[in-house]
């Protein structure tokens, strides 16, 4: 039977038994008996069980064509067994692995051994770097058996840039470049041209004058170049013959070369108070 107990300040549900830890090394474990219903007839003469109240009591039952016996199970309840031929059979138990191990029907286990496991020390290995990137592996060996739960951390394995990167990367334009990967960059170095100017061919009066320059791919630091002028005169600009017939002011002749003026040539005479005009 299970009871609610108080203890050291805590309340505990259900206990079937209690296991408590002996001087000198050991547990020992208290069943709760209180469902227990036989009296001293019941049970064979020389075998004991403990009445409700907890006192031990040997049995007076002299037995007929039976022999029954009192066991108890591994939740600490008694049991009473009238099956004739049957006695309980007590086995050793090693465990080997975690969980509930239950004793077949008409045995049980005494005493029980439990290993000693060892948790290991975990370990990492660095593999090789590939890609640019390299694995590492932890790994722990434990030994079979019970441990207590902790955390042990081991030596850590370092890995550096140096080792992740190789190569050069050579910058062959303008703007923000990733070398993540690179052990170095290269930048190479440019050569800023001077300019020059072209004269094109005259038409219509006019030129055109043309700039240009040549740069060397690369890195070049900010400067002034300036070149050789290209002149252009009125003269180069200028051709052909204008023809003025009549006096004007202001006569446009731009982009002639000559001009060629034929006005008539005026006579005046006097003949006294007379003016003739030829």
């Amino acid at each position: 039977m299970s009871q609610n107990i108080s203890l050291w300040g805590a309340t505990y549900s259900d206990v079937p038994s209690v296991v408590l830890p002996k001087s000198g090394g050991g547990t020992a474990s208290f069943t709760d008996v209180t469902d227990t219903t036989a009296t001293a007839s019941d049970v064979l003469s020389g075998k004991y069980f403990y009445l409700a109240n907890g006192t031990k009591v040997a049995g007076t039952n002299t037995g007929g064509s039976g022999d029954g016996y009192v066991w108890q199970d591994q939740n600490g309840y008694v049991h009473l067994s009238d099956e004739e031929g049957t006695q309980i059979q007590v086995d050793s138990l090693t465990v080997s692995s975690a969980g509930t191990t239950t004793a077949p029907t008409g045995h049980a286990y005494s005493p029980v051994t439990v290993p000693s496991g060892t948790a290991g020390t975990p370990t990492a290995t660095k593999g090789t770097v590939s890609s640019h990137s390299v694995t590492v592996t932890p790994s722990v060996t434990n030994s079979t058996g019970w441990i207590t739960g902790s955390t042990i951390n081991g030596t850590g394995v370092s890995v550096s840039a140096s080792e992740l990167v190789s190569g050069t990367y050579t910058v062959d334009s303008s703007g923000t470049k990733d070398v993540t990967n690179y052990a170095s960059a290269s930048v190479p170095s440019g050569t800023a041209g001077t300019p020059s100017a072209s004269k094109g061919a005259v038409s219509n009066h006019s030129v055109s004058v043309t700039p240009s320059v040549t740069n060397t791919t690369g890195w070049i630091s900010g400067s002034t170049k300036t070149g050789t002028a290209v002149t252009v005169t009125a003269s180069e600009l200028a051709s052909g013959d204008k023809s003025i017939s009549s006096n004007g002011s202001n006569i446009d002749v731009v982009g002639y070369a000559t001009v060629s003026v034929s006005v008539p040539t005026v006579t005046i005479t006097q003949s006294g108070s007379n003016l003739s005009i030829v």
